[in-house]
């Protein structure tokens, strides 16, 4: 039990906040929320309060984790978030994306999407990946297939260079290629891709420019008549705290002789 907004919330209404699906043997993807209304470090401390349990009870570990909420709660929604989950002594230092995304209600925590895979499963070996010390992202195996996922990866340049949207996006693809790399993949591994863009309808046209020269370089798009090898992608609107105009997560998958993986393409025929 938990007070919320000076009442008492019940264990039925606390359980229908999450839902976890199996993601494949041994993963599972956990959606978490807070009830409306409430603070914004009361209700991640509840979410992840749950997550906690839902981890070391199936002993699983985070492999991504995206966090929305809006930008003014961020401070509260980490430090309750950090807390939370050391206590449960799960370590809290690992790489996260925290994203603008406003809860119904106006500010505060929305929720947080994770993947999270086993440790000692078909899945195993998760390690934390870094660049310049900082977490980026995190590696594992599964069925003889190596996963990277990079996180929060953003293309913003130093004062005085050209921090346009669209140079920013350019900037995140080829960081994200040179990560890949450090870690014997590269972009052309690529098999997922979330962008998240910063006031996206005023620079849509030049991020699918910029993403299509970029994608071109990396050989995605070859001109010799073979098909294009993209990865599949999700692009919307978020703000990020630090104000990049453009935030990449993405997944790759690296076969065990280094080559490209099968990858089964998913139609839907109703979005068009």
């Amino acid at each position: 039990m938990c007070d919320v907004a000076g009442g008492r919330m019940s264990s039925h209404e606390r359980s229908r906040l999450s839902t976890v699906k199996q993601a494949s043997p041994g993963g599972a993807f956990v959606v978490a929320a807070g009830p409306a209304g409430t603070g914004a470090a009361t209700a991640a401390g509840d979410a992840y309060a749950r997550i906690a349990d839902l981890l070391r009870r199936d002993g699983l570990e985070i492999v991504h984790e995206r966090v929305f909420g809006s930008l003014s709660a961020q401070a509260a929604v980490m430090t309750a978030r950090r807390e939370v989950l050391r206590t449960a002594g799960i370590d809290p230092d690992g790489p996260i994306t925290y994203l603008q995304g406003r809860p119904p209600w106006g500010e505060g925590f929305a929720g947080t999407i994770i993947h999270a895979v086993s440790s000692a499963g078909p899945a195993a070996n998760v390690r934390v990946l870094s660049d310049d010390e900082h977490p980026c992202g995190r590696t594992w195996q599964s069925d003889g297939i190596t996963f990277i996922i990079l996180q929060d990866v953003r293309g913003v340049a130093k004062a005085g260079s050209d921090n346009c949207p669209a140079s920013q996006a350019r900037r995140a693809m080829e960081r994200a290629d040179r990560l890949l790399r450090a870690n014997g993949a590269s972009y052309r591994n690529t098999v997922r891709t979330w962008f998240y863009l910063s006031d996206i309808l005023a620079w849509y046209p030049e991020f699918n420019h910029v993403r299509n020269a970029t994608y071109g370089r990396f050989n995605l798009l070859p001109e010799d008549g073979r098909p294009p090898t993209l990865p599949a992608s999700t692009g919307i609107r978020a703000d990020h705290p630090g104000g990049a105009a453009c935030v990449l997560d993405l997944l790759a998958a690296v076969a065990p002789d280094a080559g490209e993986p099968a990858v089964r393409f998913l139609r839907n025929p109703r979005q068009q």
